[in-house]
């Protein structure tokens, strides 16, 4: 039996040969194929899902960087040798790093949101309420000059480039164009709004439903829901609307009290 086995090597020894090593390269090929190198992990955690990440920070948070330091040079452990594991957690450090940037983010956004208009506006009401207009206080002229037409609501007055009668809500002092006009007390701006008899008009909410108004303006210089301080610049004198052509230029000035028109010079100082 021997002697026959020796017989069919040596007459068929080539193939067999080449029948093993194709076995052996399967075999390793097999080996290899069924291991994912962990280089390869830490290369694709980028595509990890959260809880993808969170669980292979679990299972790699043993490994701390000491641990790294100590078995560098040395054996792999567990299949991950020292550079592979500082690649993984360099992964995991860097995923932790942009959450918390998130979160600042959000942080910094609320941070602004406290700066919006409903913000200032809030703010603005607080200091009126504070300061509010009532019968005992005064008000500063809004700008030096004198009364072309005088409040009358109990009977009519003269408008001359109208050529009739009719009652005014307010006083018109005169003022060259360009003159400035400012704030006779304190307040918030309620509106900005224009018609075509007294122009570009600014109403100020000096509290306890008093309201000044402000007219025949030209670059407002206030804007909506800002709280003004007496004395600030409102605006400018502009020329006269067509309806006030032959009284000639001027500030139209008018104060209410709960939307009612009441006489300005029982106030004025």
């Amino acid at each position: 039996m021997k002697q026959k086995f020796t017989d069919l090597f040596k007459k068929n020894g080539y193939y067999i040969l080449a029948a093993l090593c194709i076995v052996a390269l399967a075999a390793a090929i097999g080996i290899i194929s069924t291991k994912t190198s962990p280089k390869d992990d830490a290369e694709n955690a980028a595509g990890f899902t959260d809880a993808q990440t969170e669980e292979y920070a679990e299972n790699t948070e043993e490994y701390s960087q000491d641990e790294v330091a100590a078995n560098s040079g040395s054996d792999d452990i567990d299949g991950y040798n020292a550079d592979e594991i500082q690649d993984i957690v360099t992964q995991i450090e860097e995923s932790k790093a942009l959450e918390t940037g998130s979160d600042d983010s959000e942080t910094s956004s609320n941070t602004v949101s406290d700066t919006d208009p409903d913000t200032q506006s809030q703010a603005a009401n607080a200091a009126a309420a504070d300061n509010a207009f009532d019968e005992s206080q005064t008000l500063a002229w809004p700008l030096s000059g004198t009364i072309l037409m005088d409040y009358s609501m109990n009977t009519t007055t003269y408008y001359k480039t109208l050529d009739q009668y009719k009652c005014n809500p307010g006083i018109l002092i005169g003022a060259d164009i360009n003159s400035e006009v400012r704030c006779s007390y304190s307040g918030t701006v309620e509106s900005i709004r224009g018609d075509s008899e007294h122009g570009q008009m600014v109403t100020v909410n000096m509290g306890n439903d008093f309201r000044a108004v402000y007219g025949q303006l030209k670059d407002i210089a206030v804007s909506e829901g800002e709280y003004i301080a007496a004395g600030n610049l409102i605006g400018h004198v502009a020329a006269p609307t067509r309806y006030y052509t032959e009284e000639g230029s001027h500030l139209y000035f008018e104060l209410t009290k709960d939307e009612i028109p009441t006489d300005p010079k029982l106030f004025l100082q």
